[in-house]
């Protein structure tokens, strides 16, 4: 009967005649294996979710570094707005560029800035570039100097005056900032080019 008790799950045996305080005993055992077990699996779930987190923060950094090996083959501000759209859009936001500058223009991931996107980085360059971040409803603009990217869908809080409760959202800002500024670095790199060969051929 034992075997067979096992055979179908059973934790325990309990022969009749039985006392009463041993089936206490028994009961306050299986009760406290059935609240360890139920910690272990609430251990194991979390240690999931932080292994699948983890996973992911790796992926969203492997953009960024990807990025800036990008950055480094442009040979113009064209291409480099273009590769930093493309991260923006593999971070799963979408997001449209302006170059300031003799040579300015505004690119989006379709080409050429349509007219509202226009509009948007108008807004974003009528603010105060001494500020970085701008809070535009449920999206967030990006004030780089030279550079302006406007990013749809980035929940913009801890931006004006709102409270920074969304982990993730401020975690993509942070990676956003850091393309930018290595877009920054680029450009800059290729306005030094620039100068450098049009001073040759002035020699």
């Amino acid at each position: 009967e034992r075997l067979r008790g096992y055979a179908v799950g059973a934790q325990d045996y309990l022969s009749k005649p039985f006392e009463v305080e041993e089936l206490l005993t028994k009961a306050d055992q299986l009760m406290a294996r059935h609240r360890e077990q139920q910690g272990l699996a609430q251990a194991l779930s979390e240690a999931r979710s932080a292994a699948q987190a983890s996973a992911k923060r790796m992926d969203e950094t492997a953009v960024l570094l990807a990025f800036q090996r990008a950055a480094g083959q442009c040979q113009d501000a064209r291409a480099l707005a273009v590769r930093l759209i493309e991260a923006v859009q593999a971070y799963g936001l979408d997001a449209c560029v302006r170059v300031l500058g003799p040579h300015g223009f505004s690119s989006s991931a379709h080409g050429p800035a349509s007219a509202l996107e226009c509009s948007l980085l108008d807004h974003l360059q009528a603010r105060d570039p001494a500020q970085r971040l701008h809070a535009f409803g449920a999206h967030t603009g990006f004030y780089g100097g030279p550079l302006l990217l406007f990013v749809r869908g980035l929940a913009p809080d801890g931006l004006g005056g709102k409270p920074a409760t969304q982990e993730r959202p401020r975690h993509l800002r942070d990676l956003i900032h850091l393309l930018l500024e290595g877009a920054l670095q680029r450009l800059a790199a290729l306005e030094e080019l620039t100068t450098s060969r049009e001073r040759k051929q002035f020699l």
